[in-house]
């Protein structure tokens, strides 16, 4: 019989290792309880927002409330803001009200230009911040960022991770044609500082050696700021929602403020029984209105007296990450020829997360203090290990195999020698190993993203490709002759050649041309035959969460557009081969495998996607709309490190404009690189249709002979997207760098066919590798050029692409059998044939 829970480990602590009292009170009808006492309330329309998306800029997204006083009231975690519960929140006691940007009450100093009737066309009239009150704006705006990025060198982020963006400065001296821009433009100012300063707390809180990691000058601002001295804004979850993501010991133990609502649906649940306010032992306000709430009171909690082991449902069956706990966890036994060392190995950290690969040392902790199962999965045997379970009594000696190191004996922490604590673990982890919310979880480790043998962890779509693997280069030859006799033998019957025979029906040619349909076959087109290809496990697509949908006035009102034939080829086919598939279900795999397609909407329909007149477009949202508004160049300046950031910082800053769901359709390299960075947001809004770009600022692009309208990408935001460098004193393109293949060169990928595969995903994910790794490759068109021809002679596929001539000649038989195209038809008249077997 194992010992049981110990009193510290079933509640919650604040320093110095004390429980801190909790409290619960009503807020719209809704009983909530607060972590511990705080000064900070509900907002009362805290439970109509929870659901809306959250913008990856500063901009506020609680449309309900005073945006000078954003940044004091909790706020709903997202992953995409995982740092604005650290956001500090001075009470009125608190210090550091001298420092404008924690005033939230006070009136915001402002001049009045007027207007001059000699020049009617004056731009200078409006409301200005005045030049004392702009320079420290100014200057405020620069230490914060400098500051957030000397806190990056020191501890640097996964690529998919985000992290607050920069404000433009130049933006503080504008003139503001009324007193609520002028109240926006300031507003947006102080939530760009609060920000950057919520994220440095966060990372410093579970750093011990911050200060000897950062500059003087940052020590100094941060001192400065009262950053380790002030309340915490706190969170507002959905533990039902968000269980799987919320680090409740670590946000508690640095007090910060977490409120979630206690309602019969959560008092069902049996893993939230220790959230409850029966076993925390909270104040409730409802029975006691009168008492004053306390800053940080603790208290002597009453022992939970439960049976040892506990019953199911018992509260104490979960721990503190309201995972499961496991009693009596043996010791695992590898299976039959299964040596330590002799499978891929990997470890998921918490319960439903997905795995990540562990180096050896991990391996030889884990194999020690943690139960593991020796599973199946997509390419053979492998081991997981599962951090939630560790074993009763750690062995104190193993036999590795392969294994020169020393003795790993006497450890005094579970955490060590591992990656990293399970505090920092949940924090950083997330990013990489956590289910998206829409995702399906892993439970045996066999449901993970990506390849077994991949390198990288999986990027934060929903489920992504492998990573690129070693392997020996195929020894197949690639010489003209081979590739002829190749060809030939792909199809007896080549086209475009004079003499050729006659056409013969379609149904009669895909039946009888294997190759052809090898390559077109659902549900992957291009995967290649077993034995000679070097792409021979499963590819691991993307996949839109479960849930997403296309919004209904979309499937209404939208008209598919197909600007390559190869798309309306792969659609017209997998109708035929899956005759069940609804036409909104084909356009759900066209997303997922990035073909390039369109679906626009009138133009006078476009009054039905346009958010209500009452919201106001923030000021950072409708600058990349103003005429002149173009992206700065990027440099190429600095190390490997500085350029991934900075291309990480001006990505992230990308995707976040509304407009940039229009990269999802661009398909290939464009739409891949989108899905790795934008994730399941960006997925969301590619459904729901056109943008405020199109909406509201009346721009996008507009078919003439149609008149409908689509997402419009500026040249200047694809070459962010691709991470294109200008060269130095150079102004030609073809001087230019970027960190991914533009799209002309990729598309000469011998293994890209119009749609996105395993063998494309190997390509994709050898150049993340090299972001992954701080030594990004910077590479000129000429230079894609060469990568590419050699990267086709080394990795030639099992069987060349179809020809443009080709594609040309299948959609034309297509169009021909159908007697219609679907390019330019209306989303609601797309129809699904009854069958492939009745084609004459």
């Amino acid at each position: 019989m194992s010992s049981f829970v110990t009193f510290d480990d079933a509640f919650y602590s604040i320093p110095p290792g004390v429980v801190p009292r909790g409290s619960v009170r009503t807020v719209d009808g809704d009983r909530w309880v607060c972590s511990y006492e705080t000064w900070q309330q509900v907002p009362s329309d805290a439970v109509s927002y929870k659901d809306e998306e959250v913008s990856e800029s500063s901009v506020d997204h609680c449309a309900t409330r005073i945006l000078r006083e954003w940044g004091r009231d909790p706020d709903w975690y997202t992953r995409a803001t995982f740092w604005r519960g650290f956001i500090p929140a001075p009470s009125p006691v608190s210090p550091g009200k001298d420092l404008w940007f924690y005033c939230f009450d006070e009136i915001i100093p402002f001049l009045q230009v007027p207007f001059r009737p000699s020049d009617p066309n004056d731009k200078r009239a409006g409301f200005q911040i005045p030049p004392a009150t702009q320079n420290t704006v100014i200057e405020t705006l620069k230490s914060v960022f400098a500051c957030t990025q000397d806190v990056l060198r020191a501890y640097p982020m996964a690529p998919q991770a985000y992290t607050p963006l920069e404000y433009p400065t130049h933006r503080v001296k504008s003139t503001h044609a009324s007193m609520e821009g002028l109240l926006q433009s300031y507003g947006i100012a102080r939530r760009t500082v609060l920000d950057h300063l919520g994220f440095i707390l966060w990372r410093i809180s579970f750093s011990e050696d911050w200060q000897s990691k950062l500059s003087d000058d940052t020590k100094a601002c941060i001192a400065a700021w009262h950053l380790t001295s002030l309340p915490r804004r706190g969170f507002l979850i959905d533990p039902i929602r968000d269980w799987r993501e919320v680090n409740l010991p670590f946000w508690i133990y640095n007090l910060v403020p977490v409120f979630w609502r206690w309602t019969d649906l959560e008092l069902s649940e049996p893993r939230l029984a220790r959230l409850s306010p029966q076993f925390l032992q909270v104040i409730d306000y409802d029975a006691e209105p009168e008492r004053t709430p306390l800053l940080t009171s603790s208290f002597q909690p009453t022992a939970p007296s439960y049976p040892n082991p506990p019953l199911p449902g018992d509260p104490l069956c979960y721990d503190k990450y309201l995972q499961l706990r496991h009693f009596d966890t043996k010791q695992s036994k590898p299976a039959a020829n299964n040596a330590p060392g002799s499978l891929p190995q990997f470890v998921i950290d918490f319960e439903e997360w997905f795995r990540r690969p562990v180096t050896r040392r991990e391996q030889k902790v884990l194999y020690r203090r943690f139960y593991f199962e020796d599973v199946q999965a997509w390419s053979g045997r492998a081991r997981i290990f599962y951090r939630a379970r560790p074993i009763q009594r750690p062995i104190t000696s193993i036999s590795h195999q392969d294994d020169d190191d020393e003795s790993e004996d006497g450890y005094d922490s579970e955490d060590e020698g591992l990656k990293d604590t399970l505090l920092e673990r949940r924090e950083i982890g997330r990013f990489e190993s956590a289910p998206w919310r829409d995702q399906t979880p892993e439970y045996q480790g066999v449901q993970a993203q990506g390849s077994l043998e991949g390198r990288i962890s999986s990027p934060s779509v929903g489920s992504a490709g492998p990573s690129a693997v070693s392997r020996p280069p195929s020894s197949r030859s690639t010489s003209a002759s081979s590739r002829r006799a190749r060809a030939e033998q792909r199809d007896p019957y080549p086209r475009g050649r004079r003499g050729a025979p006659a056409q013969r029906p379609l149904a009669e040619r895909i039946q009888i041309t294997s190759s052809l349909q090898h390559r077109l076959t659902s549900p992957q087109p291009t995967d290649h035959q077993p034995a000679p290809s070097r792409y021979a496990s499963p590819s691991s697509l993307m996949h839109i969460p479960a849930g997403l949908e296309w919004d209904l006035d979309v499937q209404r009102h939208g008209i598919l557009f197909i600007p390559v034939k190869s798309t309306e080829v792969r659609l017209r086919y997998w109708s035929l081969k899956e005759p069940t598939l609804s036409p909104l279900a084909l356009l759900r795999r066209a997303l997922e495998r990035c073909l390039e397609f369109s679906i626009d909407v009138p133009r006078d329909v476009t009054h039905l996607f346009a958010p209500p007149a009452s919201i106001t477009i923030p000021e950072s949202i409708s600058i990349y709309y103003e005429p002149d508004y173009k992206d700065e160049r990027m440099s190429s300046a600095g190390t490997g490190r500085d350029i991934v950031m900075r291309y990480r910082n001006l990505i992230l800053g990308l995707l976040a404009r509304p407009h940039a769901r229009g990269f999802i359709f661009q398909g290939g390299i464009n739409a891949r690189i989108a899905w790795q960075f934008g994730g399941p947001a960006l997925i969301r809004l590619a459904l729901q249709g056109p943008s405020i770009q199109i909406t509201r600022f009346n721009r996008g692009f507009t078919r003439l002979t149609s008149q409908t309208c689509s997402e419009m990408i500026a040249k200047y935001e694809e070459d962010v997207l691709l991470g294109r460098f200008p060269a130095e004193g150079r102004e030609d393109r073809r001087s230019e760098r970027s960190l991914w293949p533009p799209p002309k060169y990729f598309n000469r990928l011998l293994h890209w066919r119009g749609e996105w595969n395993s063998a494309c995903e190997e390509f994709f994910q050898t150049i993340l590798q090299e972001l992954l790794d701080d030594s990004p490759r910077l590479r000129s068109q000429g230079d894609w050029d060469q990568y590419i021809r050699t990267y086709n002679r080394r990795h030639p596929p099992a069987t060349e692409p179809l020809s443009n001539a080709e594609w040309d000649t299948l959609s034309h038989d297509f169009t021909t059998f159908f007697q219609s195209s679907w390019n330019g038809t209306p989303v609601r008249n797309l129809e699904i044939p009854e069958g492939f077997e009745s084609a004459p």
